[in-house]
């Protein structure tokens, strides 16, 4: 469905906190350059961390999950359209009412469009 960090919250709590989502956006951006960038200290993050809480059993237990997690991370984070697609598709079950509702106007990437904009994610990657 959507394979990856999704992060959801209201409208009303973005327009009234537009400094806060765009610093957790830099963040989240950041945080996929160091997963992806910086496997060895991710590695040890995840045997620290993720081990206890999905019992993971052995380091190769471990580097699987880092390959799964790293592959499905995108440098820049926007929604694919198939995943929207699934999102949607799944809300159209509960509430068959929405059918004519454009399922684009649900996600707001503005934030990741200004850090993709300035070249910020571009020069991480440098």
């Amino acid at each position: 469905m959507v394979r990856g960090v999704t992060l959801t919250t209201t409208m009303s709590f973005v327009k009234n906190h537009q400094e806060e989502i765009r610093s957790l956006t830099k963040g989240f951006v950041d945080t996929i350059h160091f997963f992806r960038t910086r496997k060895q200290e991710s590695l040890e993050i995840l045997k620290e961390h993720a081990t206890p809480i999905l019992k993971l059993q052995s380091d190769e237990e471990v580097e699987t999950l880092y390959d799964e997690w790293a592959q499905s991370l995108e440098r820049k984070p926007y929604p694919r359209l198939d995943a929207i697609s699934n999102v949607f598709a799944l809300a159209l079950r509960r509430n068959p009412e929405i059918a004519g509702f454009n399922p684009l106007a649900l996600w707001d990437t503005h934030f990741v469009r200004e850090l993709d904009d300035s070249g910020y994610i571009d020069r991480l990657y440098q």
